[in-house]
């Protein structure tokens, strides 16, 4: 009995029409604890049979240390939208021979990497759009992601020490590069290669240091993506990315950033937002309050949550002016309008808002009902709610900050925080002075003392007034 039986389980479809949402079908087999198991062919065949009408989704999971063979027909004739493959081994037979005459809109593998066989490739008659392979490495190569006869294909490799970029020099329909928690920093010198690479449209990169000039041999693509591990980039690290329709820096927690990162990061963005303003920008995520975040979203004309506002509102603009970078001093808080729920609070709260705030728990994502297409639509992702206090890098990597972008929002008349703050330098100016005129005028009074007994001539005069004669020592 082979498991295409399960197609007789579906019901029977007619075609939609109209607005209705297109129905789905997923298939899920585990296997787990196994010693050995063999797929034969036609083990899948027609699986899902004739099912236009409906998005299918086949996932294979092979969760075990045990021996796993496929025959090379197993997955003859199979007709899938999404199919994963979660399985450490799909010997003994090739890539070409396992999916020779499959029709697979979005197929990912992970774990393994099937070999390619040059023989069967020249007589290879599957259809598949995108494929993803997944595994971890110790080098990025040829060698370990081999050319493979897909339309367009994505490379993520965990936790590699080397990327020899090099070796893929001829592959045309390589279409993205993910690198999970590379063991490497990149530079001018890491893409080296990708400039023949005229498929190459996304790179996501989930590395702790990008050095100036990173993307030198990779300035065409058009989508970029940081990772959550990102901590310092360099004041150039991002300058050769003038062709990007997206980027997305949503995974990354700014807090976490190296602070001479955080100004990088937030004159990036403006830039590209003044020279670029279709571009599809994903603003970072953030921790505490902390005017960089402030200065992203407004200028990306984007609210944080409600829980952040009321947290952050009060102090924005002393944190703005105590930034280190330069940009960002010169930030003015857009105003915030004034709603009958803020009249009522003004009305019946006299205790202040709480200095502190749990952050949100992660949000996790069902990797299997997301696939990455090319020029697919990624919707933004919310910001988390934050906490009040800014912690201090140690470890901050100082770079030389400057203001490239001038003001970008400018609120007339002064605010009641700049006019209290105004004063309060004020009265700190006035009290430096002071203390600075005591210091001097102790400093003088010690300094005559010190004379008057050091030195002054020593006379000394007996009772009745007459000087005392030293006694001569001559011997006469």
């Amino acid at each position: 009995m082979f498991i295409n039986e399960l197609s007789h389980l579906f019901p029977r479809t007619t075609s939609l029409t109209g607005n209705k949402p297109k129905s789905s079908i997923k298939i899920t087999l585990s296997f787990h604890n196994f010693l050995q198991l063999q797929f034969e062919d036609y083990s899948f065949y027609e699986l899902f049979g004739d099912k236009s009408d409906l998005k299918t989704t086949f996932t294979l999971e092979l969760t075990s240390n045990g021996r796993i063979t496929f025959s090379p027909m197993a997955f003859h004739h199979i007709k899938v939208d999404q199919m994963f493959l979660h399985s450490s081994s799909v010997e003994p037979y090739s890539f070409e021979e396992i999916f020779n005459n499959t029709n697979i809109n979005d197929l990912t593998i992970e774990g393994c990497t099937p070999r390619s066989n040059e023989t069967a490739k020249m007589n290879f008659n599957g259809k598949i759009r995108l494929a993803k392979f997944t595994k971890m490495v110790e080098t990025v190569s040829s060698e370990e992601f081999p050319d493979y006869p897909v339309r367009s294909m994505i490379i993520e490799a965990h936790e590699a020490r080397k990327l020899n970029a090099s070796s893929f020099t001829n592959y045309r329909n390589l279409y993205g590069l993910h690198l999970v928690r590379p063991k490497f920093f990149f530079d001018n010198r890491s893409f080296d290669g990708f400039q023949y690479l005229t498929g190459l449209e996304t790179i996501e990169l989930d590395a702790e240091t990008l050095k100036d000039h990173t993307f030198q041999h990779a300035s065409r693509i058009q989508s970029f993506t940081l990772g959550p591990n990102t901590r310092h980039l360099t004041e150039h690290s991002l300058d050769e990315l003038n062709y990007l329709t997206r980027f997305d820096a949503s995974k990354v927690i700014l807090d976490q950033l190296y602070p001479s990162s955080r100004c990088v990061l937030a004159r990036y963005i403006a830039k590209q937002q003044k020279a670029n303003p279709t571009m599809t920008i994903l603003p970072p995520q953030a921790e505490y309050c902390d005017c960089i975040h402030d200065f992203i979203l407004t200028i990306l004309d984007k609210k944080p949550d409600q829980t952040y506002t009321d947290l952050c509102s009060d102090n924005q603009q002393e944190r703005c002016q105590l930034s280190e970078c330069n940009i960002v001093k010169n930030f003015r808080i857009p105003p915030r309008e004034k709603t009958t729920d803020d009249d009522n609070d003004g009305l019946f709260s006299t205790h202040p808002m709480p200095s502190y705030v749990h952050r949100h728990p992660s949000q996790t994502n069902d990797k299997h009902d997301q696939s990455e297409l090319p020029h697919s639509h990624i919707r933004d992702s919310q910001t988390s709610a934050l906490k009040a206090n800014k912690p201090i890098d140690p470890n901050a990597i100082p770079t030389d900050d400057y203001d490239d972008n001038g003001n970008p929002s400018t609120v007339g008349g002064k605010t009641y925080e700049e006019r209290r703050l105004i004063l309060r330098n004020e009265t700190l100016k006035w009290i430096a002075l002071s203390l600075i005129c005591i210091t001097i005028l102790v400093l003088l009074i010690v300094g005559i003392i010190i004379w008057f007994f050091h030195f002054r001539p020593s006379q000394r005069y007996n009772k009745a007034g007459f000087q005392v004669v030293q006694p001569n020592n001559s011997n006469v």
